[in-house]
């Protein structure tokens, strides 16, 4: 068979605050290129920070399998990193490229990357003061590559933007805030308005150059014989989003589009992972995929072969800033989270500093107490903000969801199972979890 392209388009910390998924941000580019493929409304990440997901995508494994645990620019790592699907795609003969953002290891040549194009970030060191410019010229780098390519192999492309990762861009006037609303989980002020204007200005930079993108990959015929993929690696950098495990934090915006796709400019609602892609693409590209993927292919989806890809999808989160050993199961309808650390305090670290943050700081949130187990009915309850944990009428979900939650465990050697605190690596560097600013060199000497 003739092996596609494939271009592998992520953002950093966008969630699904675009506008495909009915948010009013200036994304038109996503929301035409989302009518051309097919949007899926309901992906899921594997760990909702940013090396663990990334990693977690990139392999088809689980950051508790991979050895990604926490962040590879402060000092976790791979187990494997010729696990990695670029690697294992240049064993296939593609032609490996990154521009731009990639995190899962210091030196973006360990995965299997053939050519560097641009600058990057986290593996080669970054001279750029302002990100906006980061994205724009590697854009432009990656659209000349692209002019100048004429090799014979296929190509396989990851393109990272750094945007919409904090600092967000300076205010240039270009948003008012008093006319758009922060994310659904904050309280509607001005100041969290005010941050949200941020992040439009931020997302403005992605789909700006995405558009570019997309316009030269269709002016040099790419279009035709590619499979593309956008998405991004977790929920926004707000409260209550990055870095936990509500929908906020674990879900992210996912559109495929390739040439003969039947569902081009459908939208679907059944459940799928990130840790799906790496299967997809090697059914797609009749490619025989690594035994021990823990994702699904969705291409059956695709095909209307069968219905949902997904009963129940995991996520896990270990070492952020500070460490915070959590898991989760959902389904459908309902979401369980289990919290392994016996701390019950906020772990102030773990939450990016913002406006939004500190507008809860002045306002109690250092004071506000988790549980260590939580249970949500998303049906009624979509911003999981009533905890059903323990309540009688939902002890059979709650035994249910337990029980499953505990297998997947099991089957994926979780080492959450022998204690509760996972060993981070000898000079990795964390934050206390009485550390309230992740930027503060408070750190954790040893767990």
């Amino acid at each position: 068979m003739t092996r596609k392209n494939v271009f592998i388009i992520h953002t950093h910390d966008s969630g699904r605050l675009l506008s495909p998924y009915g948010e009013a941000v200036p994304t038109p580019f996503l929301r035409v290129f989302a009518g051309e493929g097919t949007l899926f409304r309901n992906c899921f990440c594997g760990s909702p920070t940013c090396s663990p997901s990334r990693a977690s995508m990139l392999t088809g494994t689980y950051p508790h399998q991979n050895g990604m645990l926490g962040l590879a620019h402060r000092g976790f790592a791979l187990h494997t990193p010729r696990a990695h699907m670029a690697s294992y795609f240049r064993k296939e003969g593609f032609h490996t490229v990154l521009c731009g953002i990639q995190h899962e290891a210091h030196d973006a040549r360990m995965l299997g990357y053939e050519r560097i194009v641009g600058q990057q970030g986290y593996d080669m060191g970054n001279p750029y003061s302002d990100m906006t410019i980061f994205d724009h010229d590697n854009t432009d780098a990656l659209c000349e590559y692209l002019v100048e390519y004429n090799g014979r192999r296929p190509l396989f492309v990851s393109m990272g933007f750094y945007n919409t990762h904090r600092v967000f861009p300076i205010d240039d006037g270009s948003v008012n805030p008093e006319y758009i609303a922060p994310p659904k989980c904050l309280y509607d002020s001005k100041r969290n308005r005010e941050d949200m204007a941020g992040f439009h200005r931020s997302v403005k930079i992605v789909d700006d150059c995405f558009g570019r993108l997309i316009a030269m990959l269709k002016k040099l015929g790419y279009y035709k014989n590619s499979i593309i993929i956008f998405t991004t690696d977790h929920g926004p950098a707000f409260p209550r989003m990055k870095c936990t495990l509500y929908d906020g934090g674990i879900g992210v915006g996912f559109i495929l589009y390739y040439p003969d796709n039947p569902s081009n400019g459908k939208v679907y609602d059944s459940m799928i992972s990130h840790l799906d892609l790496f299967p997809t693409l090697c059914e797609l590209e009749g490619i025989e995929p690594p035994t021990d993927l823990e994702g699904k292919s969705i291409l059956p989806l695709l095909e209307n072969k069968y219905g949902p890809v997904h009963e129940e999808i995991f996520a896990e989160v270990n070492y952020h800033a500070s460490y915070q050993p959590m898991r989760c199961i959902r389904t459908e309808r309902y979401k369980f989270i289990r919290n392994y650390l016996d701390y019950r305090k906020p772990i102030l670290s773990n939450i990016d500093e913002c406006e939004s943050k500190a507008f809860l700081m002045e306002n109690g949130l250092r004071n506000r107490l988790s549980s260590s187990e939580e249970l949500y009915d998303l049906y009624f309850d979509p911003a999981e903000q009533n905890n059903l944990f323990g309540k009688t009428n939902y002890k059979d979900v709650q035994k249910h969801l337990e029980e499953r939650l505990d297998a997947w465990m099991v089957i994926t050697n979780d080492p959450l199972l022998n204690a509760p605190i996972i060993p981070k690596p000898v000079g990795a560097l964390i934050n206390k979890i009485t550390c309230e600013d992740p930027g503060l060199p408070d750190w954790e000497n040893e767990l």
